[in-house]
């Protein structure tokens, strides 16, 4: 999950970059830099994490809020609202639960 939270533009394809501005236990707010050919200015996403029995990072911007839960694999919890292309239910399920997964099952293979 730090890759998404911290280099989200080695998984998505339309985002230049993004910057950490605020940092605590449970609460991330970044500004995400789409490339300019996506006509998208850059803008505000808050990250909240929750842990019980799982753990939970609920994403939100203008554009979009969804959840990405984490018990034994990564999943996006029902509800995902956007209101852009940008990132959408299908992308959220088709390459960010993908990635996720196999990194976290490349992690689990090569650990002692």
């Amino acid at each position: 999950m730090n890759v998404w939270v911290y280099k989200p533009n080695v998984i998505h394809r339309l985002i230049f970059g993004s910057r950490i501005k605020y940092l605590s236990e449970g609460l991330i707010k970044r500004i995400i830099y789409p490339k300019l050919h996506t006509g998208v200015e850059p803008f505000e996403e808050t990250i909240i994490i929750t842990k019980s029995s799982s753990v939970h990072y609920s994403f939100s911007s203008e554009f979009y809020a969804y959840t990405v839960t984490k018990s034994e694999l990564f999943s996006i919890a029902p509800g995902v609202k956007t209101s852009s292309k940008f990132i959408d239910e299908v992308w959220l399920e088709s390459v960010l639960v993908v990635k996720l997964n196999s990194w976290l099952n490349q992690e689990m293979n090569n650990s002692p």
